[in-house]
């Protein structure tokens, strides 16, 4: 049998009496499931092991019971993950109440989206529910392609017109990703609103900028290409990275610079600490002590030994700025060492962002790996 899709079960082990059938059931109708931690093979990390289950399924089905929302337990870790890869759980998170839990311990993510609640049989409706969703993701997908886009791999916007986007992402960019100029008719449908992974949005005189997407086909370094005018910008986070008001909110770690080379130094599926931009204790001031200017992360990049870090932005950085969102306003962009003003003089500049969620859980001991769903490579394009 075909396979139809790829499903992410996720559930407390004090109800696998209840995700075992639902897991059997649904394999029988030709899905694959990733169903039990036990069967995890050796050579990474749990946690890596999880990320990228999430990172390969179409479609995450989470049994919600007092247990499966304790933030104590890795179901809790495992939404989180959905959330990266999904900047909205429409279409994608199939909720199933399994046993009665309180509404403000469900988070927020999970809230989004219908539950499934059934007196009847928990198994056969639930098998239904993922057909139907699936025949959603089916049809979805067919409009993209009919509109000159694909979807490679779970989660990930492709342009299929790839010999145009020499055009769109500059030269330089094209060489890079081993793109050519040429291609006429490019289509509309391939503008975003917000990145894919990250939910970001960049913002000037309360309208989103463009988003264009390339899947980098060889690799993880997918890449998105922003376009603003010459002028100070808004970048806009999703409030579905949070949990609830109270929570504690994430970390935004940006570097950038002024060549796409420091897209090299990013380091996935290895311990942070090997991707320097990002590792602990390489923050820069906070967007320079809070007025809204990013700092160019390095001296150089011919060196034997680059110098480069991140600007942080965390708790009282994030700034409410409209309805479900939260952000940062940018007002410049400096190169930390001669002062060089970016946002006046650059054509684009080069950015590398990850949103750390588990900053106040973090192994300090132990860093985890670096993946792809945490992280995105954005060329900013400036217009006159």
């Amino acid at each position: 049998m075909a396979d139809k899709g790829r499903i992410f079960v996720s559930y407390a082990s004090e109800r696998r009496d209840l995700a075992e059938p639902i897991a059997l059931a649904l394999r029988s109708r030709g899905y694959t499931v990733f169903f039990d931690r036990d069967d995890l093979p050796a050579g990474q990390t749990y946690h890596d092991q999880i990320a990228a289950a999430m990172d390969a399924s179409d479609l995450l089905v989470f049994l919600i019971s007092p247990e499966s929302v304790d933030k104590g337990r890795y179901t809790v870790s495992e939404v989180r993950l959905a959330r990266k890869k999904w900047r909205t759980p429409q279409g994608r998170v199939l909720p199933i109440m399994v046993a009665p839990t309180p509404m403000e311990e469900i988070p927020a993510f999970l809230r989004e989206v219908s539950f499934l609640e059934t007196e009847g049989n928990l198994v056969a409706d639930a098998g239904m529910e993922v057909d139907a969703l699936f025949e959603t993701i089916r049809k979805t997908e067919g409009r993209r392609r009919a509109g000159g886009l694909l979807r490679l791999g779970a989660g990930a916007l492709v342009v299929a017109a790839v010999a145009g986007l020499g055009v769109v992402f500059g030269p330089q960019l094209a060489e890079r990703f081993g793109l050519t100029e040429g291609a006429e008719d490019a289509p509309e449908e391939r503008q975003l609103v917000r990145t894919p992974r990250l939910g970001l949005e960049f913002y000037q005189d309360g309208a989103p900028a463009p988003i264009e997407f390339i899947r980098d086909e060889d690799g993880p370094r997918d890449l998105i290409i922003a376009t603003l005018e010459r002028a100070p910008f808004e970048i806009r986070i999703s409030d579905i990275h949070w949990d609830g008001p109270a929570d504690d909110e994430p970390a935004l770690k940006i570097a950038f610079s002024d060549t796409p080379d420091i897209f090299d130094y990013v380091r996935f599926y290895q311990d942070e600490q090997d991707t320097r931009m990002f590792s602990f204790g390489s923050a820069m001031a906070v967007t320079a002590f809070g007025d809204g200017t990013l700092l160019s992360a390095h001296e150089t990049f011919d060196a034997a030994e680059p110098y480069y870090a991140h600007n942080v932005i965390s708790e009282g950085r994030f700034n409410a700025s409209g309805p479900g969102y939260r952000g940062v306003y940018v007002s410049s962009l400096e190169h930390r060492f001669d002062g060089a003003d970016f946002l006046a003089g650059a054509e684009a500049v080069y950015l590398a962002f990850h949103l750390d969620m588990d900053g106040s859980d973090r192994d300090w001991e132990n860093p985890p790996n670096l993946t792809p769903i945490e992280v995105e490579l954005v060329e900013l394009r400036f217009e006159d």
